[in-house]
């Protein structure tokens, strides 16, 4: 039950994040969106161990290593 309600908290995140860009409130490149997507990766995870699903597994690692991609890149551009 509590790995649900983590499940559902990070799937909130990741609508919320593309919503708030298709809607504009969000750059591509912003902390919020980026930090977003982090979070609702990292807690879709969790779920997933609770609750087994290997295609959701893969493309919540992949929508995390891309996340993380896009912080580095955006930490490498600050300091230019």
């Amino acid at each position: 039950m509590f790995s649900d309600i983590i499940g559902l908290i990070g799937v909130g995140l990741v609508v919320s994040s593309f919503f708030l860009l298709q809607a504009e409130k969000f750059a591509p490149s912003s902390w919020g969106y980026l930090l977003f997507n982090l979070f609702g990766a990292m807690m879709l995870l969790f779920s997933l161990c609770h609750t087994w699903n290997l295609a959701s597994v893969i493309i919540e690692c992949l929508w995390l290593s891309i996340t993380t991609y896009g912080i580095i890149k955006f930490k490498i551009l600050r300091k230019k």
